[in-house]
């Protein structure tokens, strides 16, 4: 298997890790009211020792893949990611509104899940900043990105939002994936804006 292959294959590997690891704390987690086991601690963990490892690879191999490819896993992650993000942050939202009801057992239960899921979804989005920050580096060598560009990117890859919309930016001035990203961005834009007008109505009705 060709360095290329590998490194597609691994961006893949976290996002089926990102989408499964959630599920299976949420089942473990529940056994012990008002704390985690050290079991389900580590299933929380996995996709951001994962992205320990894949950064460590990238690291030592990133000369042997190219700029596309670092480019093209990046893009996997992040936009892969998305549904997973905007799931997180309504079970946060509702977790958090379930800690306010008069059930004593959701006053322990709630804040609790809502605080670990907040932290996974962070640690999820830095394991799977590895590509991204690897694609910046290798771009800034080369010269496709200017150095203002690249360390923007860079800060904008540790925010919820503004990885996805850094990688983006990235991707349309390198001129790959144009079409999905486009289509992507709409979406975005779609969707905040559909929640922004749902808040309001909900807000003055």
């Amino acid at each position: 298997m060709t360095k290329e292959k590998g490194c597609t294959l691994l961006s893949i590997l976290y996002v089926l890790m990102a989408y499964a690891s959630p599920f299976i704390w949420l089942s473990t987690a529940t056994k012990k009211v008002g704390g985690m086991t050290k079991e389900s601690f580590l299933i929380l963990a996995i996709p951001f020792i994962m992205g320990i490892i894949i950064a460590i690879y990238l690291k030592a191999e990133r000369q042997k893949i190219s700029r596309v490819t670092l480019l093209r896993c990046s893009i996997i992650v992040k936009y892969m990611l998305i549904p997973l993000y905007i799931a997180g942050g309504l079970l946060i939202a509702l977790f958090v509104l379930l800690a306010l009801t008069p059930l004593v057992i959701m006053t322990f239960i709630a804040p609790v899940v809502a605080g670990a899921l907040g932290i996974y979804g962070y640690a999820t989005m830095l394991g799977g900043d590895a590509f991204s920050l690897a694609y910046i580096s290798k771009a800034g060598e080369e010269g496709v990105h200017g150095k203002v560009l690249c360390t923007v990117g860079r800060i904008l890859q540790f925010f919820f939002v503004g990885d996805v919309v850094s990688t983006a930016v990235l991707a349309l001035k390198e001129k790959k994936y144009i079409a999905l990203t486009i289509a992507v961005m709409a979406i975005m834009v779609i969707g905040f804006v559909g929640a922004a007008v749902c808040l309001v109505i909900k807000i003055f009705s």
